[in-house]
């Protein structure tokens, strides 16, 4: 007896290693494909942004298919939100490229971006709690209603089928099933009201999150693009006061580029006031 327990926690052990294996490797395969699709972005940007960084176009017609571009961004579902972000992030990477005021706004921006992100991330976590939170209340709220409502019912076909499943759960719980507490819950008959407010809260994390992770690409998209560039000029082997002055010439583009975006965005708030900010408008925050 205890050669085969032996026997059934080392296969267990192994099973979990080899799991854990499978989700690393997993990791790494997303991260790659991430990285892949950050570098495919960035040629894709430098392609918009390189005839006005080497002046082949002027700032109006330059500003013109800018707009152009965010206009038609803007008709997409959730398409402000995405163009104000996309704007914000553009802007706030130009700004640490240039290095204006002897590299002091590049600290600043640098500064003021990591607190950003540490807010989105706080606001995001809050979120997730609220929605939580709610979800149990009314969990509870529903066993609450439901235990009132049991005794006058007991004896007909719903009490019955209460029974059952009580029946069920404890023999679900005699065999150490994990899931019987999980499983409790999911029976319980949640109110509409109550249901729709759930959705409503976690729906609007599922968006904001997602906005945070294109944040997240969009920076790396820029850095890619960035990085690129330099190794590119300096395979060149153009000297080095040139290649800053490239690097500089480059996210200025971004920046006016960014700033293009953000007065599109500013138009079609203003023309349409209710598609403004998050698609789910909540209540009191």
């Amino acid at each position: 007896t205890k050669e085969k327990r032996r026997r059934e926690e080392g296969a267990k052990s192994k099973s979990k290693e080899d799991k854990e294996a499978e989700e690393e490797a997993e990791a790494e395969r997303i991260s790659k494909m991430e990285e892949e699709l950050c570098k495919e972005l960035g040629g894709k940007l430098r392609t918009r942004l390189e005839p006005r960084a080497t002046a082949s176009v002027s700032p109006i017609a330059f500003d013109r298919s800018c707009k152009e571009w965010a206009r038609t961004l803007c008709d997409a579902p959730g398409g402000l939100d995405l163009v104000r972000m996309t704007s914000q992030s553009y802007r706030t990477q130009a700004k640490k490229y240039l290095r204006r005021w002897w590299g002091l706004e590049a600290i600043v921006t640098e500064v003021k971006d990591t607190f950003s992100r540490m807010s989105q991330g706080c606001s995001l976590l809050f979120g997730a709690i609220k929605a939580s939170r709610m979800t149990r209340d009314a969990i509870a709220k529903a066993k609450q209603n439901s235990t009132e409502a049991g005794g006058e019912g007991e004896g007909g076909a719903d009490g019955a089928k209460r029974a059952e499943k009580r029946r069920q759960r404890d023999v679900m719980k005699d065999e150490g099933d994990e899931d019987e507490d999980e499983d409790e819950e999911m029976d319980v008959d949640l109110a509409e009201a109550d249901m729709l407010q759930i959705a409503k809260v976690g729906l609007d994390v599922v968006w904001r999150f997602g906005v945070f992770l294109l944040q997240g690409r969009v920076r790396l998209s820029v850095k890619s693009m960035m990085e690129e560039e330099r190794e590119r000029l300096r395979r060149d082997k153009l000297p080095d006061p040139e290649v800053r002055e490239r690097m500089k010439a480059l996210a200025g583009a971004l920046l006016e580029l960014g700033h293009a975006l953000k007065t599109v965005w500013e138009e079609a708030r203003a023309a349409e006031p209710e598609k403004a900010g998050a698609p789910i408008q909540l209540g009191g925050e």
